[in-house]
């Protein structure tokens, strides 16, 4: 993964996975109200494209805010009204402790949690 600057804590990478309209995108370092606009453009580019599945590698988060939850609820609610299904299928400790405390984010399926 490449950072969008030195000065920017997090990145990315986004893949299809073999021949299907699922997308994984693996996020590392620290989704907060800051970085988190960053990310969310990226997702919406990626439904814009029209995948039935975006899958979201986040164990290496490493601190999550208010920011982190925005961007899976508002990607999970763009997500569903295009028949998309999104699911975080890994989770750092700190996103973990950020939804026991708010919730499970809606349109958003939290596995291995």
């Amino acid at each position: 993964m490449t950072a969008l600057s030195p000065a920017f804590p997090l990145t990315w990478s986004s893949e299809t996975l073999g021949g299907t309209r699922t997308v994984l995108v693996a996020v590392e370092g620290e989704l907060d109200r800051h970085t988190a606009p960053a990310l969310c453009d990226h997702l919406q580019w990626l439904l814009a494209g029209g995948p039935t599945r975006l899958i979201l590698d986040t164990a290496a988060v490493s601190f999550a805010d208010i920011g982190a939850f925005g961007v899976l609820s508002d990607i999970g609610r763009a997500a569903r009204s295009r028949g998309c299904d999104v699911v975080v299928a890994a989770a750092g400790p700190s996103l973990r402790r950020l939804v026991g405390i708010l919730g499970e984010p809606a349109g958003v399926t939290l596995e291995s949690w």
